[in-house]
């Protein structure tokens, strides 16, 4: 599965005989599912993610600034996410949100790696009104 560094490590998602891992990407916020109504974003946001990453190995990879926690409150794992074939993290995220599906989202004393990217490709998909850009402000 190529070379990985410390802070990386590469799974087959939706493996049924391996535990699952969850996992929060880093930088980016998908609408929410349970609101009422639901955002029709939501559904998009889930169905993107799940064309990139179903039935494939992906890499994850932990931001290397320890201003980012290893795990949100919901224990999940905060990660960079991209096919594992991909040497630089975060594929997965930018491209959620140049696809317009996702938000960037940074929370108060964390450092990302790759937040000029993350704000960058949520820009280019304003610019071209992709995915929820379309219709609406999307992102607050």
């Amino acid at each position: 599965l190529g070379t990985l560094k410390p802070n990386e490590y590469v799974i087959y998602y939706n493996d049924p005989q391996r535990a699952r891992v969850s996992v929060r990407l880093l930088g980016v916020d998908g609408r929410e599912l349970d609101a009422d109504p639901p955002d029709p974003c939501a559904f998009e946001g889930r169905e993107e993610l799940r064309d990139l990453v179903v039935d494939r190995y992906v890499r994850l990879t932990r931001n290397e600034d320890r201003s980012v926690p290893d795990r949100d409150r919901y224990k999940r794992d905060l990660r960079y996410v991209s096919p594992h074939e991909y040497e630089a993290p975060g594929l997965t995220n930018l491209q959620l949100l140049e696809r317009g599906v996702v938000c960037t989202n940074f929370f108060s004393g964390e450092t990302l790696d790759l937040a000029a990217e993350l704000r960058a490709a949520q820009r280019r998909a304003e610019e071209k009104n992709a995915g929820c850009w379309a219709t609406r402000n999307f992102c607050p």
